[in-house]
């Protein structure tokens, strides 16, 4: 039995080669992109990935309103698409900075004060 699943393992990691290295799949990351924008739409990733992935990508995209013009379908390196990602998130707003200022300095005080009634240790730290 071992030696089956073996032979299946290694039928399965050539097959995927092959088709990696004829551009029949890709194993990595496929995306849409808007052109006007540059931001991210839709992105797959996992498993190999074959140029239909790319079609279906651009018919979502189309079904989400984007004109097929406008839309770029590719495959990514992790890096790419990480850059996607930063481009697509958004700055923070004064609001989200005060926010996170209030929520700091609270939870300063709320430490501050169960050290003085004893509730937690002198030397506490986060």
């Amino acid at each position: 039995m071992r030696i089956l699943r073996k032979n299946v393992v290694l039928t399965v990691v050539v097959i995927s080669t092959v088709l990696v290295y004829f551009g029949i799949a890709f194993a990595g990351i496929a995306v849409s992109i808007n052109k006007t924008t540059g931001k991210l739409i839709e992105s797959q990733k996992g498993g190999l990935i074959s140029a239909s992935t790319l079609d279906i990508l651009l018919q979502n995209a189309i079904n989400a309103r984007y004109k097929a013009k406008d839309v770029e379908v590719k495959f990514v390196t992790d890096a790419e698409f990480r850059a996607l990602l930063e481009a697509v998130r958004p700055e923070p707003t004064q609001k989200d900075k005060d926010r996170k200022l209030v929520d700091k300095e609270m939870r300063k005080l709320a430490i501050d004060s169960l050290k003085a009634k004893g509730k937690i240790s002198a030397d506490y730290e986060e």
